[in-house]
C-alpha cells in the first residue's frame, strides 16, 4: 500500500501537506534545499542519493543509481529495463526497502526530531532487509547472501 501511494504522488509529503493547507513550510526534511515531493524524497534529495550510492555502490549496482530527480515510477520502470528478468525481483525489493526506510527515516525527523546519518540509514536498511530474509522474503535473501559476499 505504502509504494501503490508513493507512485501516485498521494503519499503525505511537505508538499502535499502545504497544498492541503496543513503546514507552511513545504521543505525537503533532509535537505531543506527543495520542495518536498516523492521524486525529490525518495531519488532526488542529496541525502536519499547518498543513501542509494552507499547501497548500489556496495553492491557493484552504480550503473543503476538515480542521477537526476525523476518520478518514481519512471525510475523504477527504466532501471528494471537495464536489467535481467532473474535480477528484477531484487532490485523491486531493494527498491521498496530503500523507499521505506526513507520514509520512517522522514517522519522520525518530522515528528519526533529524531535524525540519522545516510550510513545509519543504510545500517537500518540491511537490518530490516536482513528481518524480511529471515520471515521468508525470497528476493532479500538472495539479496542477503550478494551483500554477505561484498
Amino acid at each position: 500500500m505504502f509504494f501503490w501511494l508513493v507512485l501516485r504522488s498521494r503519499i503525505w509529503t511537505a508538499e502535499r501537506r502545504k497544498r492541503h493547507r496543513l503546514q507552511d513550510d513545504d521543505s525537503c526534511v533532509f535537505c531543506a534545499q527543495a520542495v518536498e515531493n516523492a521524486s525529490h524524497l525518495f531519488l532526488g534529495c542529496v541525502f536519499s542519493r547518498q543513501v542509494w550510492f552507499n547501497l548500489f555502490n556496495r553492491l557493484g549496482l552504480d550503473a543503476l543509481l538515480p542521477t537526476c530527480e525523476v518520478d518514481v515510477a519512471v525510475f523504477w520502470t527504466e532501471q528494471r529495463r537495464r536489467i535481467d528478468k532473474a535480477s528484477r525481483p531484487i532490485f523491486d525489493s531493494l527498491l521498496l526497502l530503500v523507499s521505506w526506510s526513507l520514509w520512517k527515516q522522514r517522519n522520525a525527523r518530522v515528528f519526533r526530531g529524531a535524525a540519522r546519518s545516510e550510513l545509519q540509514v543504510l545500517d537500518d536498511i540491511l537490518e530490516e532487509g536482513e528481518a524480511w530474509a529471515l520471515a521468508g522474503y525470497a528476493p532479500l535473501a538472495a539479496l542477503s547472501s550478494l551483500l554477505s559476499q561484498n
